[in-house]
Formats: structure tokens, sequence, C-alpha cells
């Protein structure tokens, strides 16, 4: 984080005074590997139309949005014949965290059947 970005005198930011990107080699990468979590990231590409998507990836820090998330929502209620609300994935936005709460909704499914 930066406390304020370098200007120009016309007031834009001056790009090549910014500094360079912290590293991202020391983030952890974990592929989708559960059902759960490979049924929302089939849901999440379709949508994102990005490279690849792992567990710890933040829908909206991918490009998500709104219109998006509500994609998404009905991809999901779809594929599990389960309402799947958009506001779950506002509230999860991390796959692996949204792919617990698709669980949670599967197996609550499943105890009122």
């Amino acid at each position: 984080m930066l406390d304020m970005l370098p200007t120009l005198p016309s007031g834009k930011v001056d790009r090549a005074a910014l500094p360079a990107p912290a590293s991202t080699a020391d983030v952890r990468r974990t592929p989708p590997s559960t059902d759960a979590e490979l049924l929302v990231a089939d849901a999440w590409s379709g949508v994102l139309r990005g490279g690849k998507i792992w567990a710890e990836d933040d829908f909206f820090a991918l490009g998500g949005h709104s219109i998006a998330a509500t994609t998404v929502a009905a991809r999901l209620t779809a594929a599990l014949g389960l309402p799947v609300s958009v506001r779950l994935l506002f509230d999860r936005p991390v796959l692996a965290d949204l792919a617990i709460a698709v669980e949670e909704l599967v197996l609550a499914d499943l105890g009122d059947a």
C-alpha cells in the first residue's frame, strides 16, 4: 500500500514512478480438489473467463462483480437443484470458503429429506 500515488504536474498518476508490485511467489496456490470446489471453480470460470482458478482465489479480486455473482449463483442453483443465493457469494467470496458453504447447503437439504 502507498500513502499516496505519485502524480505528474497535470495531476495524473505518474505510472513510471510507481514501485514494482510485491512478489506473489510466496502465496500458496492450491488447485480446487473437492467436488464442491470443482463445481464452484467451474461456475466461476464460465463467468470470469480468466485463467487458472485456485482454491484461495477471491471472486471479486479476479474481476467478479454483482452481475457476475448473480450468474454464478444461478449456475450453482441449476447444478445443485438447490437455491444458492447471491448473498452467499458476497459473504464467502473465497472459492474454498464458498465451496464449504455449498457443501453445507447440500448436507442441510439431505438432512431435511
